[in-house]
């Protein structure tokens, strides 16, 4: 008989904490999701902004035709988090095994923010070439606390004479 009770008095608080649990997931996805929208809304408006500044990986097809006046540096760093519902999907799905999609959107996010950046630090800039990025994780999906990377973008930005005459007058 006694066991029966501990079956019941568990399972029942079992369902209490997934009943307390549920309204967070559902308000944690619905406020990381509009989060998310508004980010890319803002990265696809910066993006229009700056495709003057062209982006190329690999400098030895660069050849360009007009007179380099300097060449500098360039980067831009973004530490991304995963919302607690990511994180949570995410746990779950590796169980399983495959692709994280819950993830690669903040890849994806960190790696055209970090872009972005990079563009916005040389914006008299014609050329950025060399572009390579760095990721680097700051935290692991450890007990519950959330996923955090930091993307890095740096490449050479090149300013051609003429486009930077214009834009400094």
């Amino acid at each position: 008989m006694d066991d029966i009770i501990n079956f019941i008095v568990r399972t029942l608080v079992i369902l209490i904490k997934l009943i307390l649990f549920a309204p967070f997931a559902l308000i944690t996805f619905l406020i990381g999701r509009s989060i998310e929208k508004q980010h890319y809304k803002s990265l696809q408006q910066r993006e229009e902004q700056l495709t003057n500044i062209k982006v190329f990986v690999d400098g030895n097809k660069f050849i360009p035709s007009q007179n380099i006046i300097s060449a500098d540096l360039v980067s831009g760093n973004v530490v991304m988090a995963a919302d607690y519902f990511k994180t949570l999907l995410s746990s779950i799905k590796t169980l399983f095994g495959g692709r994280l999609n819950s993830l690669e959107s903040i890849l994806d996010r960190g790696r055209r923010e970090a872009i972005l950046r990079m563009k916005e630090q040389s914006k008299n800039a014609s050329y950025i070439i060399n572009v390579r990025f760095e990721t680097s994780v700051i935290s692991e999906v450890i007990a519950g606390k959330a996923l955090k990377v930091e993307i890095c973008a740096y490449g050479t930005a090149i300013y051609i004479q003429n486009n930077y005459e214009t834009s400094r007058n």
